[in-house]
């Protein structure tokens, strides 16, 4: 019964490190928001350059591959 236990704690504890290392769900969610509203910005802008709109769907679809990570 102990080695179960101990094969248990640490495989908890080892989960716990790694989800550390992720930003959390809320986080990308907000970060994927305000990216995309700054995206929809950018359409009726002056000031608009493609490498505005690419860096900014670049970066929308790097928060949403981090999220299916999470």
């Amino acid at each position: 019964m102990t080695i179960v236990r101990s094969l248990l704690d640490a495989r908890t504890g080892s989960l716990n490190q790694t989800v550390k290392e992720f930003p959390t769900r809320w986080d990308g969610l907000f970060l994927g928001a305000i990216l995309t509203i700054g995206f929809t910005f950018l359409f009726a802008s002056k000031f608009s350059h493609p490498a505005h709109d690419d860096g900014l769907l670049a970066a929308l679809i790097g928060v949403m591959f981090s999220m299916i990570v999470v």
